[in-house]
């Protein structure tokens, strides 16, 4: 096999760029290691939380047998009763105003039916 060997021009500016390039990697993959880090341990803290949830429900159940069975009489809440007021109505009249539209309608259809014989 022949050997291909490629010139390199800027040595030092190309051995400057490749160290960046590998110490922004090695960056990066230790914020990868810290974000499993971090992930591993929120798994943890919730099943921890899950089972101290489970205790406690445990424990209300217990104490809820415990109790002395008594009537608690309901207390009545009062209802406020809310009058609504009626919106105001309008004092305009519209039929008016829409018996002009409709008839100014009207004159303008004439006239293009004038226009089109």
């Amino acid at each position: 096999m022949a050997d291909y060997f490629i010139q390199v021009n800027q040595q030092d500016k190309f051995r400057i760029d490749l160290l960046t390039v590998q110490k922004e990697l090695l960056d990066c993959l230790k914020r990868c290691e810290l974000f499993k880090q971090i992930r591993s341990e929120k798994i943890k803290e919730i099943e921890n939380l899950r089972q101290k949830l489970k205790e406690l429900t445990t424990l209300c159940d217990e104490l809820k047998t415990q109790m002395p069975k008594a009537k608690i009489a309901k207390l009545k809440t009062q209802e406020k009763a809310y009058s609504r007021e009626k919106k105001p109505q309008s004092f305009y009249d519209y039929s008016k105003e829409l018996e002009k539209l409709s008839g100014s309608i009207e004159e303008i259809e004439s006239k293009l039916q004038e226009l089109d014989k």
